[in-house]
């Protein structure tokens, strides 16, 4: 980060930069944390508000993107209005403040969490496909029911 050690110097005590980190480690820091916070405007899926999703942390994230697929606003975390430094700092506020809130939508968020296996995204997948094919087949059954059948003649 080409600004860490700027945002060190001005940052509280209790600020950690962890730099990469992976497995138990990883999620060690999940397990301490009381909430995440992501102001990226730019991620397309948002898999580490999962990540803290599956560690029962809520998320304040930017409504934008995929995080806005993870993120259920008031449930699962709180979504700000993306480039807007108060919206943000105001859902923040509003977790810190609020001790049942964000207990609560850490709950919520584990529930989601648990349920996004990849053998629940593959069904999910799966039952998406089925329902585009499904239509489109007996489309092609009525349409061959339709064309008469004949016999070739034989000379």
């Amino acid at each position: 980060c080409p600004m860490k050690k700027e945002l060190e110097n001005t940052m509280p005590d209790n600020v950690a930069f962890t730099g990469y980190k992976t497995g138990i480690e990883l999620a060690q820091i999940y397990a301490s944390a009381d909430l995440f916070t992501f102001p990226s405007s730019f991620e397309t899926f948002g898999n580490v508000v999962l990540e803290a999703a599956a560690s029962g942390i809520p998320t304040v994230g930017v409504a934008m993107g995929g995080v806005m697929n993870i993120i259920d606003h008031g449930k699962t975390g709180l979504l700000a209005r993306p480039k807007d430094i108060e919206s943000f700092t105001a859902c923040v506020e509003q977790c810190i403040h609020n001790d049942i809130l964000r207990l609560r939508m850490g709950s919520t968020a584990r529930e989601y969490a648990k349920e996004k296996s990849w053998d629940s995204v593959f069904d999910t997948l799966m039952t998406l496909f089925e329902n585009q094919i499904n239509p489109a087949l007996k489309d092609v059954k009525r349409i061959r029911d339709e064309i008469p059948i004949t016999t070739p003649r034989r000379a």
